[in-house]
């Protein structure tokens, strides 16, 4: 399938229920960071982390703002490489357990949509780059085109990059087989789907260029655990 699959489900009501659904101490479960249901390994998480600072080449002087950022998983990992990180969800539970679990000196956490931000919830400064990591799953186009372009309130110049994005290209390879295709099928009917939109490459690089970025899509490393049927997205705000 060569085109985007928006979601159908509910996920604001989905992770406003996170403190219902899973235990305070499984970290991994409440972010989703799981493969068949178990948590990935701990060093998944380092790879990520090692991606994301790699393409954003990240700095002791940068900023860093961390949309999507959960219970702060991976905001936590970030901070030490940078001179402040915020990170900003919409869930108040996972925003709660972040500041419990995962809090250092120089990082922030806000309860906050992602394309809600303004310069005014910023009062430590505007950030030089920002990261999404395995979130555009959650969001419809709209929500997409909403967060580019609100983005660019916050700065006159932007690197941004998003992780694990599902791939609509590799979703018959994902959903193989009638059993599990129809399952897929079913679950999307209940808006119940359990990933997300699968986003195409090209139009996600319309909105884009729409928005005044320019575009690279990039392959996940191949010891990324969701390498296989997800890609990565470096922007930057102007083109």
């Amino acid at each position: 399938m060569k085109e985007t699959v928006e979601t159908n489900r509910d996920w604001h009501a989905f992770w406003a229920s996170v403190g219902q659904r899973t235990a305070r101490e499984d970290l991994f479960q409440q972010v989703e960071r799981t493969s068949r249901g178990k948590p990935v390994p701990p060093d998944q998480i380092d790879v990520l982390v090692r991606d994301v600072a790699g393409a954003l080449d990240l700095g002791r002087d940068d900023l860093l703002l961390d949309l999507c950022c959960g219970n702060g998983l991976i905001t936590f990992r970030l901070s030490r490489l940078c001179r402040t990180v915020v990170g900003a969800d919409y869930s108040p539970d996972l925003i709660e357990i972040a500041r419990e679990r995962h809090a250092r000196p120089n990082t922030v956490y806000l309860h906050r949509a992602a394309d809600a931000l303004r310069p005014s919830d910023l009062p430590m400064g505007l950030p030089t780059k920002v990261c999404v990591n395995s979130g555009l799953q959650y969001f419809t186009v709209a929500m997409a085109e909403s967060l580019l372009r609100s983005l660019r309130l916050l700065q006159d110049e932007l690197t941004i990059y998003l992780t694990d994005v599902p791939d609509s290209g590799k979703l018959g390879v994902y959903y193989s087989g009638q059993q599990r295709w129809e399952e897929f099928e079913r679950r999307r009917a209940a808006g119940t789907e359990a990933i997300g939109s699968w986003w195409d490459r090209d139009h996600l690089h319309s909105l884009f260029t729409a928005a005044g970025y320019s575009c690279t899509m990039m392959d996940p490393a191949s010891d990324r655990s969701m390498a296989h049927y997800r890609f990565d997205v470096l922007g930057r705000f102007p083109a």
